[in-house]
């Protein structure tokens, strides 16, 4: 990043805040430097650790009446054959020898001659002498399980095949790839998340074969530790994504402790417990706390945290880990979910995988039996020194002494949240994309989506190569459905705070998350939904402004039953107008109060989305990819991409200059809803010199959209040329 980037990113913080970041700067800089001379000399096999105690998910109490036996069968074979389809990869195996297919053409070949041999001996390609031994155990414990186990490589792009380096620190990491176009770091992030591994435990239950699946999910732990040093390789540089892993880690070991073999139990756990303690340690190494100013990627370190620490038994530092994430979990539910619900990300997909975290949190703390809540009353604030500041217990809001321990405007929140996702949610069970969809998740337990033949599948997308099909001979092909938040929402109903009655509940995330003593005080919470009162503005209006008009027909079936129930979300600016028929909603996402960044926000304001009896008339394209090609990330995210006004090819907020404009913009546009009733919506967005009203009013002719601008301006009604349904993903729009 050069100065003038820096210098222009720093304008945007207040100086109290600029201040802080050059201290922290200058004190972080030292931490570092010894936190670095301390993974040089750590030695995992004799670092002190608490054993995992406690138990929180019974896997005799999960119903799996929902699961279907042909989808559970396929994803197993698929995990243990080590082949994932993360990210739109396609169902690739991920091995040291196996050669990446590419993305659009950017393909890296393999560089290192990896043979796993059974005594390990293999591993000194792959790490530094002073993490050797701890691996070599690692795969020879493998080795006894599995004799035929074939290894994954962790460290590696399986789209691209570019590889990154266990043998260098994670800050080093982001510099070897630097320039090389294709490379994506969400690849290597997104499974070493390890999310399959609790579905593992579900799915196996479904098929009545637990004792079959624990030795591969063993294996698998067992492997990534192995190949995954502390501090070290591709997969310590996002503490987000270590946090998701380290509560994916704990779930899955609470759903097969009680199977775990006894002659390989005692050694299994010394290492997953050492491992543990000293990712959770990493987390706050590196913790993603900027002055203040976090985001999901903070709330993902402080699952981690919480997870940690409420499995681990009592330590001085688990404790403290314990305390800072239920302190954080809170102070993140306050800045980072506004009083509708809504999260300040800007992004329906950004809610879900933000709410999931809150509900899990939750669920953990409601949980805690009274050796958490005496941990919380007497931890020490001695040894903290991480840049988050552990409180005194006297400054804390939750209360070990009260039943849910956190103040209840936390659980109305969570609450609220459910009702986002529900109400934004179209009559086909799918939610519309505002704002990034990178297909993040904090867990996957029921498999959504479906088992499409693989003709389908080649027809649909676009982003699979002709080499996938060649290579991979199936017949089918398990097709996730990103945009559907049922899971969360299932969540929230089992918690007790959502309607527990709704007939689209899952009964795997139902049944996991009513395992807690408070749902009678959960279900007190109001359960009503964000009815919007009707709004009567003046609109402003001047004889030069220029007019377009869109005409949309209603089916007979849609007139029968046109009175549409209005829905505002005043702090996301979304308005929504549904019945069982109809859809349409109008973003406006333009609150002063959303992520400074608007890291994850679209050029989408006034953008419509539009359903009628389940078809998609209008919608938005969707996010595709991030960095690995920065023109495809603008393109998505540009206003020509989204049915709004485009008034002299200028976009809304201005994105910064350089690869610091993938993810900041300048916070430029003014949002008012000036009318807004069952007929019909209007609202207005204001940027630089440019006004753009847009109406859409339910006549007896169909949907009437009218944009008038005080300039020349036009509007692309017609679909984006591609589509992207999730992260990677690409179909063309007139395929999907």
């Amino acid at each position: 990043m050069s100065i003038i980037s820096k210098l222009e990113m720093l304008s945007k913080f207040p100086p109290k805040v600029i201040y802080q970041k050059i201290w922290n700067r200058i004190r972080f800089k030292w931490r570092d430097y010894v936190y670095k001379i301390a993974l040089n000399e750590a030695d995992l096999r004799t670092i002190e650790a608490p054993p995992l105690v406690n138990q929180f998910f019974d896997i005799d109490k999960i119903d799996v009446k929902d699961l279907d036996k042909e989808v559970s069968e396929y994803l197993l074979d698929k995990y243990c054959n080590h082949r994932f389809d993360l990210l739109g990869s396609g169902w690739v195996k991920n091995a040291y020898d196996t050669e990446a297919l590419g993305l659009e053409g950017h393909q890296y070949p393999i560089e290192i001659n990896v043979k796993p041999e059974p005594s390990g001996d293999w591993l000194l390609d792959l790490l530094n002498p002073h993490h050797f031994d701890f691996s070599q155990e690692c795969w020879l414990l493998i080795m006894r399980l599995n004799p035929n186990y074939e290894p994954i490589d962790w460290q590696r792009d399986f789209k691209s095949g570019f590889r990154w380096n266990n043998k260098l620190d994670f800050r080093q990491q982001r510099k070897i790839m630097a320039g090389k176009k294709g490379v994506d770091l969400k690849v290597p992030w997104e499974l070493s998340r390890l999310q399959h591994l609790p579905q593992m435990a579900i799915l196996a239950k479904n098929v009545g074969k637990r004792e079959k699946y624990v030795i591969e999910y063993m294996c698998q732990v067992l492997d990534f530790m192995m190949a995954n040093p502390i501090g070290m390789g591709v997969n310590f540089n996002c503490p987000m994504d270590i946090g998701i892993r380290v509560a994916n880690m704990c779930i899955a070991f609470d759903l097969f402790q009680d199977l775990l073999p006894k002659s390989e139990q005692k050694e299994f756990l010394n290492k997953h417990q050492r491992y543990l303690n000293q990712t959770a340690i990493h987390i706050g190494y590196d913790i993603e706390y900027r002055e203040g100013l976090t985001s999901n990627h903070y709330l993902g370190n402080v699952l981690g945290m919480l997870f940690y620490g409420a499995y681990a038994h009592a330590s001085i530092k688990s404790s403290q880990l314990l305390v800072v994430g239920i302190q954080e979990l809170y102070e993140s539910m306050m800045h980072q979910f506004f009083a509708d619900g809504s999260n300040f990300e800007g992004s329906t997909s950004y809610h879900r995988l933000s709410g999931e975290m809150m509900a899990m949190g939750a669920f953990l703390i409601l949980n805690m039996d009274e050796t958490h809540r005496l941990r919380i009353q007497t931890y020490e604030r001695k040894g903290w020194n991480f840049a988050v500041d552990i409180k005194r217990l006297k400054n804390q809001v939750f209360d070990a002494n009260k039943d849910t321990i956190l103040p209840d405007e936390f659980y109305n929140r969570l609450h609220k949240s459910g009702v986002f996702s529900r109400v934004i949610t179209k009559p086909s069970g799918l939610v519309p994309q505002f704002g990034d969809n990178d297909s993040g998740r904090f867990f996957r337990l029921t498999p959504v989506g479906k088992l499409k033949p693989i003709e389908q599948i080649r027809k649909e997308y676009i982003h699979l190569p002709d080499s996938y099909f060649e290579t991979y001979k199936d017949t089918h092909f398990w097709d996730e459905e990103g945009l559907d938040h049922n899971p969360f929402i299932s969540s929230l109903a089992g918690l007790g705070c959502m309607d527990t009655l709704e007939k689209r509940n899952l009964s795997v995330e139902k049944s996991i998350f009513s395992q807690h003593p408070y749902r009678s005080w959960m279900q007190r919470l109001d359960n009503a939904e964000a009815l919007a009162p009707n709004i009567w503005r003046k609109l402003r209006m001047k004889a030069r402004f220029r007019e377009k008009i869109k005409h949309i027909p209603l089916w007979d079936a849609d007139k029968e039953n046109k009175l549409l129930l209005p829905y505002y979300f005043e702090d996301f600016q979304l308005t929504i107008l549904k019945n069982d028929d109809v859809y349409i909603a109008m973003v406006g996402m333009s609150n002063p109060n959303q992520h400074h960044s608007l890291s994850h926000v679209h050029n989408d304001k006034l953008h419509v989305e539009i359903e009628l009896n389940g078809e998609s008339i209008l919608r938005d394209p969707g996010t595709y990819l991030y960095t690995p090609i920065p023109e495809k990330r603008t393109l998505f995210r540009s206003v020509k991409a989204h049915n709004t006004a485009v008034i002299h090819g200028e976009e809304q907020n201005t994105p910064l200059k350089g690869r610091l404009g993938l993810f900041n913009m300048k916070p430029e546009v003014n949002y008012t809803l000036v009318r807004f009733n069952e007929n019909g919506i209007t609202a207005e967005i204001e940027y630089r010199n440019f006004i753009h009203h847009r109406t859409i009013e339910l006549l007896d002719d169909g949907i009437h959209i009218i944009d008038q601008c005080n300039s020349t301006f036009e509007v692309n009604y017609e679909p984006f040329e591609y589509y992207s349904n999730g992260y990677g993903k690409l179909s063309k729009a007139n395929n999907s």
